[in-house]
């Protein structure tokens, strides 16, 4: 429904939309209806400066933007509570609905660096090598239907989108950890459940791996992983170092 009407609005295949939202289920859904339309989502965390912001939707060349009004950026913003998800047909998006036909070279998402080195840049990122990139997750992590995942990392991270492969790629559950979590006590109890888990190791360091018995494997990626967290977690999980 909510794609439906990004559609009427101009959202088509080689069309990018923004979502700046904080990471939480209204973000994972706004991020599947722009998917279902065919144009390119760019995630944006809501925290940024707001300059980094506004050079994100210029430099994407956004036509549209999800998130609050105030947002900055030179784009039309649509609050998520402006869309009706209970009016039009539920049914899902054919293909003779979208305003172009959408091809495996067609971009997926637009995701940026995170300008440590400069200006942020955006990287195109197409729908060809996610299927592979899906099959290869489920397989080499061991993902199944009683997966749980979850989803921890900044939305302009791109592990963000690592995260919500794993856990649709297998019909998995993916719990969605609270967005002013950073670490410690409260990423333990986000982790509660958890079956698989992707964190950087700084984050994963803040972690008693007794306190997540649950937890089978642990992907770190982001920084360099160093010995000492190796030991720490060494015959708690199979580990992997992205």
């Amino acid at each position: 429904r909510i794609a439906r009407r990004l559609i009427e609005l101009g959202a088509a295949p080689e069309t990018a939309v923004a979502i700046a939202l904080p990471r939480g289920i209204t973000a994972v859904t706004m991020l599947w209806a722009v998917a279902k339309t065919g144009a390119a989502f760019v995630p944006i965390d809501p925290n940024y400066p707001a300059e980094r912001i506004a050079h994100m939707v210029s430099d994407s060349g956004a036509m549209l933007g999800i998130g609050e009004a105030s947002t900055p950026g030179d784009v039309r913003w649509i609050a998520p509570g402006e869309f009706d998800a209970q009016s039009g047909s539920a049914f899902p998006i054919s293909a003779d609905e979208l305003i172009t036909e959408l091809r495996p070279d067609h971009p997926a998402y637009v995701i940026y660096t995170s300008g440590s080195t400069g200006r942020p840049k955006g990287v195109t990122v197409t729908h060809s090598g996610l299927a592979n990139l899906t099959s290869e997750l489920v397989e080499r992590l061991g993902l199944d239907k009683s997966s749980r995942t979850v989803h921890f990392a900044s939305s302009s991270f791109d592990a963000s989108i690592l995260e919500l492969l794993m856990a649709v790629g297998a019909g998995g559950a993916m719990h969605i950890a609270p967005p002013e979590i950073y670490g410690g006590a409260e990423l333990t109890a986000a982790l509660q459940g958890v079956t698989h888990a992707f964190l950087t190791p700084a984050a994963a360091a803040t972690v008693d791996p007794e306190s997540v018995p649950e937890l089978r494997v642990l992907v770190v990626g982001g920084e360099a992983c160093g010995i000492e967290l190796v030991n720490r977690w060494a015959g708690k999980v199979a580990l992997f170092n992205a």
